[in-house]
């Protein structure tokens, strides 16, 4: 027979295997957790930057969206979103048309209100026909509409407002 002992029942794991099983375990935690932080944080980036993008997929959305900053929300940085780098004076008949807004809303203390219908594409062209409210002293309201084009260009991998011409 041999002098060998059978095997015994195996060491109970002491205090510093459990303290480096623990570590083991808070290492992998912590990586997992940094892992689902940073996935969240590309996923938030990637949609916040899709929903405050300028919509300039077609000549229409950038008409109306140009036509809305520069005389709903007479805002030139909105208007700006959606206009050419360089119309080099292209856009000042419109511009100038919502510099008359803005002086008739000083001197006559009111609100005037530019709303359109239908935007018409032809090519690179948009048409619309702009009605524009005005209070006026009995408590009506004066109306009058204005038909114009607007030039569209493909530029920088979106549509863009380069001209803007009053139709008589």
């Amino acid at each position: 027979m041999s002098d060998r002992l059978p095997p015994g029942p195996p060491a109970a794991a002491g205090p510093g295997a459990r303290r480096r099983v623990a570590q083991r375990l808070g290492v992998v935690l912590a990586a997992a957790s940094a892992v689902l932080c940073l996935s969240a944080a590309v996923i938030g980036f990637l949609a916040y930057d899709r929903a405050t993008r300028p919509d300039r997929s077609a000549p229409d959305v950038v008409a109306d969206n140009y036509l809305r900053g520069l005389l709903v929300n007479r805002s030139d940085a909105n208007a700006n979103l959606y206009a050419c780098r360089d119309p080099g004076g292209a856009l000042a008949p419109i511009e100038a048309l919502r510099d008359e807004l803005i002086q008739r809303e000083r001197e006559f203390d009111v609100t005037v209100t530019v709303t359109w219908g239908a935007l018409a594409v032809a090519g690179d062209r948009v048409d619309v026909e702009l009605t524009i409210r005005t209070p006026v002293p009995d408590g009506g309201t004066a109306r009058s509409t204005q038909r114009w084009s607007l030039t569209t260009v493909e530029e920088d991998g979106g549509w863009r407002v380069c001209g803007a011409s009053r139709i008589t």
